[in-house]
């Protein structure tokens, strides 16, 4: 083999090496990016579902504390982060579970024993009836 092809087939090496290096780096760098990424939009949809499920927790204490004949609209909206959703009440609590990620988030609402069915994307109403606090869709 002549020097100049051994140069070339050195420098081939070389390059293919260096190509890998390259390649590897941006392997590592893409899945730190992507892990960072997924955290964040976790943190943001557990934030909006927080937010949510005390919007409807104040709506329901606020109803509560209006005393007799007082009521109050509230619309929820069809998604969550694109994430379809469900809300329930128990033992004082509004809880806001989506199905699709792993988790469900509360707020606390004052009225003993409020039950009320939540449906997502459908405008509510919430009233006060002699100090029973109920919910239908309006």
């Amino acid at each position: 083999m002549s020097p100049l092809s051994e140069r070339r087939a050195q420098a081939a090496i070389e390059l293919m090496a260096l190509v890998s290096l390259a390649l590897i780096f941006l392997t590592l760098v893409l899945s730190f990016y992507m892990r960072e990424r997924n955290a964040t939009l976790e943190e943001t949809l557990l934030m909006e579902a927080k937010t949510r499920a005390n919007e409807v927790a104040g709506a329901v204490d606020q109803v509560y504390l209006g005393g007799d004949g007082y009521e109050r609209n509230l619309t929820l909206p069809e998604v969550i982060g694109g994430y379809n959703y469900s809300i329930h009440s128990s033992g004082g609590h509004i809880y806001l579970i989506i199905p699709d990620f792993p988790m469900s988030v509360s707020g606390k609402i004052v009225p003993p024993g409020f039950s009320g069915n939540f449906s997502r994307g459908k405008n509510h109403k919430i009233a006060n009836v002699e100090g029973e606090v109920g919910v239908f869709e309006a």
